[in-house]
């Protein structure tokens, strides 16, 4: 007859490990962008401010989930409890995008140029509740929004208008 004390002792380790895992994987992205948001403050970046990526990232680059090499990039936090933003776009020839995730890095919401043509606008207002400012308004339903923003380098040589790209990205208190 098994010893029943053995048998419930098992039972008791295979379920708390079983806890353990699925709590692990809930929780791995909140970790990881808080972790992302600790060292963005940091190395002295503020809330809003943009942390261009000057050079083309490799696979080494932690900060941007599985990098383009082909890609230069601009990230920051906002934090929408009681702010608005308005984010100010340039108008974008090449492959331009911008991603708005949460803490669990679910894309929210999406921008890329090729929504930006002449009959759309260039700049939005960010919120997480609609305040009725038209079509112009994103609504970003999470207190912490991690924004990236990624430009497509056409050519080696024409890295320097993709660097003027991001000095004239603009995300201000609205």
């Amino acid at each position: 007859m098994p010893n029943i004390n053995l048998l419930t002792y098992i039972l008791v380790f295979i379920t708390a490990f079983i806890i353990g895992i699925v709590y692990s994987i809930r929780t791995y992205p909140k970790r990881e962008v808080a972790q992302l948001f600790e060292t963005f403050l940091k190395e002295g970046y503020k809330i809003s401010e943009w942390k261009h990526f000057r050079e083309l990232v490799d696979h080494h680059v932690k900060y941007i989930v599985k990098p383009n090499c082909e890609t230069l990039y601009s990230s920051t936090f906002i934090r929408l409890e009681n702010d608005n933003y308005k984010l100010t776009i340039p108008q974008v020839s090449e492959y331009f995008s911008v991603s708005f995730l949460n803490i669990d890095t679910d894309v929210i919401a999406y921008i890329t140029n090729l929504q930006l043509n002449k009959s759309l606008p260039t700049s939005f207002v960010l919120s997480n509740k609609p305040n009725n400012k038209g079509d112009n308004e994103i609504i970003l339903n999470t207190n912490l929004c991690w924004i990236i923003v990624r430009y497509g380098i056409p050519s080696a040589d024409r890295i320097h208008e993709i660097h003027e790209l991001q000095n004239n990205i603009d995300l201000i208190r609205a």
